[in-house]
């Protein structure tokens, strides 16, 4: 992969410096090992404003894409040890990790994992993290000139930078809310506004069909109470199925879903969540959605991540749309 044009906002306690990405990193490593000082807010901002206005070089830079490097002492840096995770349920044992160290909500938390094994210790989930509201105030000043902003370590950039794919890296090394799966959410909605379009033109054709083609009957009360009586329940069900796939769109975000099928009596979800919640929250949709007949099958269990972890497991969720 290509890396695109970036800079590097290096902070240390006295001082933020814009750099080119082929700068010389090896010095701020030495310099963090000595410099242990993490800024109050109010000194964060002034380092951000000589930052912004001693050079004019450095806004001209910020035009590109921007990585905002931190030492690492200035993040929660946890190295968990653990079994290997399968890829889906990676994030959401680095984000209940992240949540324990360092007592924020996991909804207000920004956070980076990998998984590595040592030869001889094992398989360790590396997990780097802090507030959300401390990732914004690093970040925040350089938004308003720069493509994109991302923040992560020394220890980070200097994997990535070792890499053969940087950018890659990058991508994966950056800390962010947790927020899964946003592309394939999109694609999702696609679809499934495509079905419902589809859905729509093949009723709309049925009707045509049975007003213009079929052989002109005598119109009897009879006849249009039949009538209505076979097109009532095709309209009701679009209704409900538009409903279904609100709540699909709308899933909390410690809820991964995978797929997503539909018809005119049935919806089906597949997803990966904590049992609990997934429990708690059909018991709740059904008394929401009285009409709806719900049903759940366990697919698969995935081993817990740490002790006292909420079971996770995938799911098969089954609707009868009832007209």
């Amino acid at each position: 992969m290509l890396t695109p044009l970036y800079c590097v906002a290096l902070y240390s306690s006295t001082q933020c410096l814009i750099h080119p990405k082929n700068f010389n990193f090896e010095g701020a490593l030495e310099t963090q090992e000595s410099d242990l000082q993490i800024p109050s807010d109010e000194q964060l901002k002034a380092l951000q404003a000589r930052c912004l206005t001693d050079s004019g070089k450095a806004k001209k830079a910020l035009k590109k894409r921007l990585i905002v490097l931190v030492p690492d002492h200035w993040l929660t840096v946890i190295d968990h040890k653990i079994e290997k995770l399968p890829k889906d349920v990676a994030p959401l044992a680095a984000l209940s990790i992240a949540a324990e160290n360092i007592f924020v909500p996991p909804d207000q938390i920004s956070f980076a994992y990998r998984q590595q094994k040592h030869p001889e210790k094992g398989n360790f989930l590396k997990v780097f993290a802090c507030p959300t509201r401390w990732c914004e105030l690093l970040c925040e000043p350089f938004r308003g000139y720069s493509q994109s902003v991302w923040l992560m370590s020394y220890w980070q950039y200097q994997q990535a930078v070792k890499s053969a794919t940087p950018w890659r890296w990058f991508h994966r090394f950056k800390l962010v809310p947790y927020n899964p799966e946003l592309e394939k959410r999109r694609q999702l909605k696609v679809k499934l506004y495509c079905l419902l379009g589809l859905s729509l033109v093949l009723h709309l054709l049925g009707w045509i069909g049975l007003n213009w083609i079929t052989p002109v009957q005598v119109v009897t009360t009879s006849n249009i109470q039949e009538t209505q009586a076979e097109i009532a329940p095709p309209a009701n069900n679009m209704q409900q199925l538009a409903s279904f796939v609100v709540f699909a769109q709308h899933l909390p975000q410690a809820m991964r879903l995978q797929t997503f099928e539909a018809d005119s009596q049935y919806a089906y979800l597949k997803l990966t969540a904590p049992l609990a919640r997934l429990q708690a929250l059909i018991k709740t949709k059904a008394a929401e959605f009285p009409q709806w007949e719900w049903g759940m099958e366990l697919l698969h269990s995935h081993p817990p991540a740490y002790p006292n972890q909420q079971e996770v497991v995938d799911a098969k969720i089954t609707v009868k749309l009832i007209p």
